[in-house]
This record gives C-alpha cells, structure tokens and sequence, in this order.
C-alpha cells in the first residue's frame, strides 16, 4: 500500500496541492510584516561653493497598514480553508489507493481459492474418467456412460484453465495497483 502511494499520480497532485495551500497561506501572512526600505545615495556636487563637495545620505522608508478593513484577515482565512481542503483531497487520494490495492488484492485471493478449487475438481474428474474407462474396459458400463466421463473431464480442463487465467488477471492488476 506505501509503495503504491507513492508511486501514485493522484497522491503526488494531491501532495503538490497541498504544498501550494501551505504556501499561499504563508504568503497571506506576510502581509501582516511591515515594509521596510533603506537607501544610501552618494552626491558630487560641483559648482556650488556653498555647499559641500561631497555628500552622503542614508534614507530609511518603512510602511505598515494598520486598518484594511479586514482584508488580510480574510485572506488569512481563506487560504487556511484552502490549505484545509488540500489535507482532505491528500487523505482522499490516498485513501482511494489504499482501497484499490485492498480490493485488488482480496480478488487475488478469491481467484486462487477459485483455482484450488477447479484444479481439486480438475483430478476428481480425471479419477472419475480413469474408473470410467476401466468399467467400459470390463464391460460394466456402456460406451455413452464413458463419453458422459470424457466430456466433463474436458468441460472440468476448461474451467480450470479459466481460473488460472483469472488468477494471472487479479495478479497483473494487483500488480498494478500497488504501482509496480
């Protein structure tokens, strides 16, 4: 079940989406940090004997928005109720693997107790077509009674060869859904 989720597409779109909520939801808080800028300039000033030849500043610009009115807090919020709904699709994702490696693995089970039990049958019939042919050889049973025996050991091959084709179907799906 790990392995198929962690192979699985669905599981790793749902892992990618959450990531993405996580992220808004960290951008909808930075929000609430001021912006601050420094600036340093450096003059030449030629020309004018007044003031000095050189000059040199250190600017410091800060802004902060105190009242929006509750846009920020709304945002916060909504990006919360994303990251939230992420968390569910991630659980769903996985979910819905773990289920379908669970049924594919239980109809692997049920096609090999399927195909014990056509191969028991299988060598009941063979058993039952071998006495068969012995009675006719003795003469005890008539020539019809021995082809009634022959033909159900075939329909009995048959329905053994069927369930061996079931079972390497369940198996190729159970291979499938754990991601290999």
């Amino acid at each position: 079940v790990a392995k198929a989720q962690s192979t699985s597409p669905d599981v790793a779109a749902a892992l990618a989406t959450l990531e993405q909520a996580k992220r808004g939801v960290a951008l909808a808080r930075a929000d609430y940090i001021p912006d601050v800028g420094v600036g340093v300039t450096y003059s030449m000033l030629d020309g004018v004997s007044f003031l000095p030849r050189r000059a040199v500043g250190l600017s410091i610009q800060g802004s902060w928005t105190a009242w929006d009115w509750g846009k920020r807090g709304s945002l916060s919020r909504e990006r919360l109720a994303q990251q939230d709904a992420a968390a569910i699709g991630l659980a769903l994702a996985r979910d819905r693997v773990t289920v379908e490696v669970e049924r594919a693995y239980r109809a692997a089970v049920h096609a090999e107790r399927g195909a014990e039990v056509a191969r028991a049958a299988l060598d009941a019939r063979r058993a039952a077509e071998r006495i068969a042919r012995d009675r006719n050889a003795r003469g005890l049973i008539a020539a019809a009674a021995l082809g009634v025996a022959e033909a159900e050991l075939a329909e009995s091959e048959a329905r053994a060869l069927a369930a061996e084709l079931q079972v390497r179907l369940a198996r190729a799906e159970l291979t499938r859904a754990a991601g290999g």
